[in-house]
């Protein structure tokens, strides 16, 4: 049953506001880089992406350390990718959610 409240308010949340992104930034070997992750609902289809990069390299994918794009028709099916193959947990994205 969590699980469902959980896919639900996701769902939710891309009905209404199209996206959810996530960022993170760290420091690795006196380098700033930044990590972002979205999913996007367009035409019934989840969209998912990550990318991994220096911040000096934001506008080169090229250069990117990930870069990462996915499309489902389930969010439940994007949601095993998020969190078994991106490592990003639910939690993570439910507390973005609640605090749009």
């Amino acid at each position: 049953m969590k699980i469902y409240n959980q896919l639900q308010k996701i769902k939710n949340h891309l009905k209404q506001n199209k996206k959810l992104w996530l960022e993170h930034e760290y420091n690795e070997n006196g380098k700033s880089y930044k990590k972002e992750f979205f999913i996007k609902l367009h035409n019934n289809t989840f969209h998912v992406g990550l990318d991994e990069y220096l911040e000096d390299y934001e506008d080169a994918t090229d250069l990117y350390r990930v870069h990462i794009r996915k499309s489902y028709t389930s969010l439940s099916e994007a949601m095993t990718f998020i969190t078994s193959e991106l490592h990003i947990t639910e939690d993570e994205i439910i507390f973005k959610c609640n605090k749009s």
